[in-house]
């Protein structure tokens, strides 16, 4: 079975970003000179202009910090709003491109995305407390490992002669305060990981969740046999070989034996592949096929290598599926507990006014200065 270099990721987990913030204690009103001890290295406190918007619930939340989760805020409204009509390519860059100078429901976008930030910003206070009474941290190896892993991904659009070029550009903050942002996250991820597996989950509930989503906890075992294509001449040439293949093997012949005698796949005696949620690093045209297939199924895929004739021999159900489901339902759980946080008024922000009412545009790239609006 031939694997494709550009891996194609069937199925995408839903990570809501939580944006991060830099703390430090508070004092009567007034911060503390000494950040809390989150197991991150100066949180968001990198530089001497780093001033503190806004207070949560005794919890500080800096400029930088702010700037990073007005932006998140912003692509988010974006993305909720995007047109449904099918558009070409033009229109949607049009789309894109004023997206946040039109008004929504009679309010400007950066009013919407400023409002719904002071919500994001409750929950990560709430999160990030829960995150230091645990105790949770990252060491100094984690953390140099994160910041390689977004470095690569970042590729040519950072500059290692300028760190700060690409992250000043993108959300108006320095490198460092980004990656403070990016461990605060992890944080946050491991006390809810912590907490999802702790929670009680009722056999009927993982019922229900396996209802709407057992295919992506399902282990296909797929027998395959490979005719290498490389033009389409090749292709009107061995594709009667295939469909009389996939009769003799609809008919009952020993599909091994076929492998064997016509497969072209390098040696790969049994044909045998799988596809999980952690295997399915194949065309795209065999996991859908695969995905939609039942026990016993067979049929012709065409991919850009070549003929594929496929038969599903098993399907079973993944050995960590209802761990992996009791941790989902259980985040779900956390997710909603945390909207009480908005209902208790001791998450009500004390925001510094001339520092907050100074913010005209969204920051980084996505509104330039001459064209501020709010």
């Amino acid at each position: 079975m031939k694997k494709i270099s550009n891996l194609l990721k069937i199925f995408l987990t839903l990570i809501v970003i939580l944006s991060i913030a830099v703390l430090s204690g508070c004092n009567n009103g007034e911060p503390e000179n000494t950040p809390a001890d989150t197991g991150v290295e100066n949180p968001g406190n990198v530089s001497g202009d780093d001033e503190i918007i806004m207070t949560v619930n005794g919890y500080s939340i800096r400029e930088s910090i702010y700037k990073i989760m007005l932006y998140d805020a912003a692509i988010s409204l974006q993305q909720e709003n995007e047109p449904d009509e099918n558009l070409s390519d033009e229109e949607y860059s049009e789309w894109l491109l004023n997206f946040f100078f039109n008004e929504l429901d009679g309010r400007m976008p950066f009013n919407i995305a400023r409002d719904n930030v002071i919500d994001d910003i409750k929950k990560y206070v709430y999160l990030m407390q829960e995150v230091e009474r645990t105790g949770i941290k990252l060491d100094d190896g984690e953390r140099a490992d994160m910041e390689t892993g977004i470095i690569i991904s970042l590729g040519d659009e950072y500059n290692p002669e300028n760190p700060d070029e690409y992250f000043l550009y993108k959300y108006e903050v320095t490198k460092q305060q980004y990656m403070d942002y990016i461990f605060s996250l992890e944080l946050i991820d491991r006390y809810i990981e912590e907490q999802s597996v702790k929670q009680e989950i009722s056999e009927e509930k993982i019922d229900e969740y396996m209802e709407l989503y057992g295919n992506y906890y399902s282990v296909y075992t797929i027998r395959s046999i490979f005719l290498s294509v490389s033009d389409e001449s090749e292709l009107a040439t061995k594709m009667p070989i295939a469909e009389d293949l996939l009769k003799r093997i609809k008919d009952g012949e020993n599909m091994i034996n076929l492998v064997n005698e016509f497969s072209q796949d390098g040696g790969n005696t049994d044909g045998i592949f799988t596809v999980s949620n952690s295997e399915n690093e194949y065309p795209y045209q065999i996991l859908d096929w695969v995905y939609f297939s039942a026990e016993g199924d067979s049929g012709i895929v065409t991919a850009e290598d070549g003929i594929y004739i496929l038969r599903c021999e098993d399907i079973a159900i993944a050995d960590n599926a209802e761990e992996e489901i009791k941790r989902i339902i259980g985040t779900e759980i956390i997710q909603e507990n945390i909207q009480n946080v908005f209902e208790d008024s001791k998450y009500n922000p004390n925001i510094n006014e001339e520092l907050y009412n100074s913010y005209k545009k969204l920051p980084g790239d996505l509104m330039p200065e001459e064209d501020a609006v709010g």
